[in-house]
């Protein structure tokens, strides 16, 4: 062989099988990381608002999609929600309400945007980049805004 002349790299079936295994770790990691964890408003309005949140409820023999509606006073920081590392339930989106039922924003896709919402006076809401710890004060669970049922099909 010349010098300078590339070399073939051989990799064992041993090695090959501990590179994949460390990929399918790491990739298992990312994926269950972002799971847990708290869901916050943080509303600088002075208005009260609602949050209607979509929570997908998983048994033994299925799932079921539930919503609760939770309301977030003026001037607070408030905690909407809170879904455990490995919970049946996972929240799946987050809708802003005034309290004539109005939609101010909907959110989700938590696990990469963030899990703290922001109002702002107008009203105006803004997903931003945080994942809080904290979970207290959590928001009352109010009967208000229920989710409106598909009409029937003909």
């Amino acid at each position: 062989m010349t010098a300078g002349a590339p070399r073939r790299a051989r990799i064992s079936v041993q090695g090959a099988s501990a590179i994949f295994a460390a990929i399918a770790l790491g990739l298992g990691l990312v994926g269950c990381v972002d799971r847990g964890g708290s869901f916050v408003v943080d509303n600088r309005s002075d208005v009260t608002v609602l949050a209607r949140i979509k929570i997908t409820v998983r048994s033994e023999t299925g799932s079921e999609i539930v919503y609760e509606v939770v309301e977030v006073p003026a001037s607070s920081r408030t905690v909407i929600a809170y879904q455990g590392f490995a919970d049946v339930e996972e929240i799946n989106r987050i809708e802003l309400l005034l309290e004539t039922c109005e939609s101010l924003g909907t959110f989700f896709g938590f696990s990469r945007d963030g899990r703290v919402i922001v109002i702002e006076d107008g009203p105006t809401a803004t997903l931003v980049r945080e994942w809080p710890q904290e979970t207290e004060p959590r928001a009352a669970v109010v009967d208000k805004c229920p989710v409106a049922e598909a009409p029937p099909s003909p």
